[in-house]
């Protein structure tokens, strides 16, 4: 083991820059934290470059076999992103993204921005069946360590791919068969009035201001969620949840 107290530590000025977006595109690594989200990770030990230990740490992780670094304590409360951390984290290698499966749903997410929302939107889907998941440049990073956070390691579980030309992406998609649902409040008919193919696309939209009229423009159908008088809207982790259940229903990919 590595130990290390300095904060001009290249490990340590590492650790730093991968709280942010761009640092983590360039070097293709995230972060996980926890003794239950760095066990997720070392199931597949490959992945994972290195692990982080505090000082204080006295936790259950297995560290054999994969390098490891001691962090003063101090140090590693700086670079942690917890209130109470357990005092472990691993720096994990961007899996690279592979195509989706095209006879398979996809959920596509378009200006989501609340890392919490992400996070529990990954674990409804997987909940559901849906394990591909396509966001645009607009959205929370899935990387983000609250969205790893909050899907409790499902990001493990889900095949995701970042768009950068997103009206482009979704008229191949419809080239290829796929019909392209929307969930907005202006839309007539409800989610569960609607019959999902194996090739759908369901596109959940920014929490303030909803899908963006460039991706309006591509749906097939609009859905909406019934709801009491007097409610305007649903969280969207929420919306999305009840709407991924009944695309799953539909498509039996759950008992």
């Amino acid at each position: 083991m590595k130990m290390i107290q300095s904060r001009s530590n290249p490990f340590f000025k590492e650790l730093k820059v991968l709280g942010r977006r761009r640092k983590r595109d360039q070097l293709a690594l995230f972060v996980v934290e926890g003794d239950r989200f760095v066990g997720e990770a070392l199931k597949n030990p490959g992945q994972v470059a290195y692990l982080v230990v505090s000082t204080a740490y006295d936790g259950a992780v297995g560290l054999q076999g994969v390098q490891t670094i001691v962090l003063d304590e101090q140090l590693f409360r700086e670079i942690s992103d917890t209130v109470h951390s357990q005092g472990i984290l691993a720096v994990v290698k961007k899996s690279p993204e592979v195509p989706f499966d095209l006879k398979e749903p996809i959920l596509f997410l378009d200006g989501l921005q609340d890392p919490g929302n992400l996070g529990t939107i990954v674990r409804s889907a997987i909940a559901a069946g849906v394990r591909q998941i396509a966001s645009g440049r607009g959205s929370v990073d899935i990387h983000n360590p609250k969205v790893v956070r909050a899907s409790a390691g499902g990001i493990f579980q889900v095949n995701h791919r970042t768009i950068d030309h997103e009206a482009d992406f979704l008229k191949e998609l419809k080239r290829l068969g796929y019909r392209l649902f929307g969930a907005t409040a202006q839309a007539h008919q409800a989610f569960d009035e609607v019959v999902y193919p194996s090739k759908s696309l369901v596109v959940i939209g920014n929490e303030g201001s909803g899908i963006s009229p460039g991706i309006l423009e591509e749906l097939d159908q609009g859905i909406r969620i019934p709801m009491a008088c007097g409610t305007e809207s649903l969280n969207a982790s929420v919306a999305a949840g009840i709407i991924l259940y009944e695309v799953g229903k539909q498509l039996k990919k759950y008992l």
